[in-house]
């Protein structure tokens, strides 16, 4: 079992175990982490960039750049008869299934 709690002023904390628990001796452990940091308020609205401005920044920008450039995947891998185009599911589960165990 684990649980994220808040720790009182009083540093109490008060344990109720769930019913299917057998009665009898345990143990117990307890870690205290660094505490967890808060979400983001969702009432606070996202910065706004104009389309313009993300274009602009794209341009000036070398790892946007990069990151547009088309990717060259090597499908060499696929077994005779597949491209990326007609993979499915099931391919894929065929695939691992073979190399897993041999079949």
């Amino acid at each position: 079992m684990q649980q994220t709690i808040d720790i009182p002023d009083s540093r109490q904390l008060t344990l109720v175990v769930p019913q299917d628990v057998p009665v009898g001796r345990c143990r117990i452990v307890f870690f205290p982490e660094p505490p967890v940091p808060a979400k983001a308020d969702p009432e606070e609205p996202l910065p706004r960039v104009s389309r313009a401005e993300r274009e602009e920044r794209r341009k000036n920008d070398p790892v946007m750049q990069e990151l547009d450039k088309p990717l060259k995947l090597d499908w060499s891998w696929l077994p005779e008869g597949l491209t990326p185009e007609t993979l499915t599911h099931k391919d894929i589960r065929e695939m691992r299934i073979r190399d897993k165990y041999g079949i």
